[in-house]
């Protein structure tokens, strides 16, 4: 990065500006959206840092990307943001890619049925990114970081010990299983996909993506990042946009020959990452939410139970 060129250059050459600053998904990093002063669509993205770790995951990008130009079909490499070249930003580094369709502006608002569609088109292509970059198997590890911190911070705590039976239950019941490891995306959200024809066009902010991790992540990050404080129904079944959500975690359990009775289990310790991630900056929320589920499934006789 020493013989980067300053960013301010950049933009006089190519004629652009910044448009907009918004957050990475690695902590201490952030994205500059450049585009023509004259149009509201940004035509590229600045990954930046302002710290070693925020360095660490940009840099980590920046090979990873290098590195799915070579290994992803052109349908799905079409669909993940190309590298430009590195540039300085102050005393910041940073990394030119190409900005995606679509980025920009605002998720547009799910109509009615939309929720299977947008569900079936991120299973489809989570499957090829899995057939794409697929290695040696290893054993689920969802959640097994995410149980150990919450063991070693609410041991003491008799009002967590709903909240540590289920997320304990749910690890056992994933640990005996095995997938082969991929490539994640390790922040699979809405705000980082963009749909258009049926299909997904394109997925942004690679920051936390690592190769050889447990596939089972990402989708299961999808529907704890979509649904959000509905996580409830679909744990519970209570409507019709909580169970397309079951039934895509359930594909992607049979996809890998694991058995699609464990989808509540992927979805508890998804729900269990979130909120340790969400300890880590002193936000609760997720942790409250989990909590109140927990007490839940902990008092239901039938239909909550992470096995079945």
């Amino acid at each position: 990065m020493t013989h980067a060129p300053d960013l301010q250059a950049f933009l006089r050459r190519e004629h652009l500006v910044v448009l907009d600053i918004v957050r990475g998904a690695a902590p201490g990093s952030r994205r500059l959206l450049l585009g023509d002063a004259k149009d509201s669509r940004p035509t590229h993205v600045v990954a930046i840092s302002s710290n070693d770790s925020g360095w660490a995951s940009v840099d980590s990008e920046l090979l990873l990307l290098g590195e799915l130009g070579h290994r992803l079909r052109p349908a799905a490499r079409d669909t993940v943001p190309a590298v430009v070249r590195t540039v300085k930003v102050g005393d910041d580094q940073g990394v030119v890619l190409t900005a995606l369709p679509g980025m920009g502006s605002s998720p547009s608002r799910e109509a009615p049925g939309s929720v299977g569609d947008r569900a079936d088109a991120v299973l489809d292509w989570l499957f090829m990114l899995w057939q794409d970059t697929a290695g040696p198997d290893g054993p689920i590890d969802l959640g097994r970081e995410a149980c150990d911190v919450m063991l070693a911070t609410f041991a003491e705590s008799e009002g967590a010990a709903e909240m540590l039976r289920v997320v304990y239950r749910a690890r056992s019941a994933v640990a005996s299983a095995s997938t082969p490891r991929t490539l994640t995306h390790g922040c699979l959200c809405p705000r980082h996909v963009r749909f258009g024809d049926g299909r997904v066009t394109g997925v942004d902010d690679w920051g936390l993506a690592r190769f050889g991790q447990d596939p089972l992540r990402d989708v299961g990050t999808w529907v704890v990042a979509s649904a959000g404080p509905r996580i409830g129904v679909v744990l519970t079944g209570g409507s019709r946009t909580g169970r397309t959500w079951q039934h895509m975690v359930a594909g992607a359990l049979s996809y890998w020959g694991v058995p699609p009775r464990l989808w509540r289990a992927v979805i508890v310790l998804c729900l269990a990452e979130v909120a340790v991630a969400g300890l880590a900056r002193d936000d609760i929320t997720t942790l409250d939410l989990f909590t109140g589920l927990a007490r839940e499934m902990s008092n239901k006789k039938q239909g909550m139970d992470v096995t079945s």
